[in-house]
């Protein structure tokens, strides 16, 4: 299918965790600060805090949520349980109503002042990969670019293809 690069294996990697994260990068993006805590501490029932704790971490990690949460690696959950106090188990329990998961992403989001992609957002984002291209060939490359970038601006990355299809749109435009 044009605008496509990605194989569905590598859409569907993109799409959720990984199976195991680096001891760095849990000390980075999965330690919770004080602020965080208080946060994730306003909910009642502790499948809830784990829920909205892993959202929090996944958000500043990826730049994205996961919709499968009992899909992160086991080391995440068991670091921001141990934090927490409670039983990594109780994950199972989180979300079983879909519109906790959605209200809870919307108080990650504000809680971070992340925001998701408007046009404007998404033109900004093509000129800038525009720039990226000229000095960087490799599509993959620049989807990983295009993520980071949209991270460090505290926006919400839209789904892997519609980033896919942008990065094929930069890249046609630049030959």
């Amino acid at each position: 299918m044009p605008g496509r690069f990605l194989t569905e294996a590598e859409r569907q990697a993109l799409r959720g965790f990984p199976d195991r994260i680096a001891a760095e990068e849990l000390s980075k993006f999965f330690v919770l600060g004080r602020d965080d805590l208080q946060f994730v501490g306003r909910h009642r029932r502790e499948h809830n805090r784990l829920g909205i704790a892993l959202q929090l971490c996944a958000i500043r990690w990826l730049g994205f949520c996961p919709d499968d949460l009992t899909g992160a690696p086991e080391n995440a959950v068991e670091t921001v349980a141990a934090q927490l106090g409670i039983s990594p188990g109780v994950l199972v329990q989180y979300g079983q109503r879909p519109q906790t998961r959605t209200e809870h992403l919307r108080e990650v989001l504000r809680y971070l002042g992340f925001r998701t992609p408007n046009q404007a957002d998404m033109t900004a984002l093509a000129e800038w990969l525009a720039v990226q291209a000229m000095s960087h060939h490799d599509p993959r490359v620049l989807l990983q670019m295009a993520t980071l970038h949209l991270r460090t601006l505290r926006i919400v990355r839209p789904g892997v293809t519609r980033l896919e299809r942008l990065v094929v749109t930069v890249r046609s435009r630049r030959s």
